[in-house]
């Protein structure tokens, strides 16, 4: 098992299964919320137009298609708010702990539809 499963499988075991559901995501937000650092830098991989956002909220809308979401402002205009996906973000630093993080749950949550 690589070291990003080993990663994953430790963060669902309490969960039973590896499958996007209520009970899976409820996990991911916990761990997430216990070990990212916010604000983030990050961009959106969906949107390509080269801006750089600052994610401010992480949260569980209860939606199992989308997953997790989150509240960024764009740093060109830090007075303006948005909602993502969580899945669409990779954070700018790759060395940083946050783009293990954020690449877990994107790995995790694509693969697992």
């Amino acid at each position: 098992m690589s070291d990003q499963e080993n990663r994953i499988d430790a963060v669902l075991r309490e969960c039973g299964n590896l499958s996007v559901d209520r009970n899976t995501i409820k996990a991911f937000l916990t761990h997430i919320n216990e070990n990212i650092s916010l604000p983030c830098e990050v961009i959106n991989m969906e949107h390509d137009d080269g801006e750089k956002y600052m994610i401010l909220e992480i949260e569980d809308i209860g939606d199992t298609m989308y997953g997790l979401t989150c509240k960024v402002k764009p740093i060109s205009n830090k007075r303006r708010r948005l909602v993502f996906a969580l899945v669409e973000l990779e954070a700018t630093d790759k060395e940083s702990k946050n783009y293990e993080i954020l690449d877990d749950y994107s790995v995790w949550f694509s693969n697992s539809q």
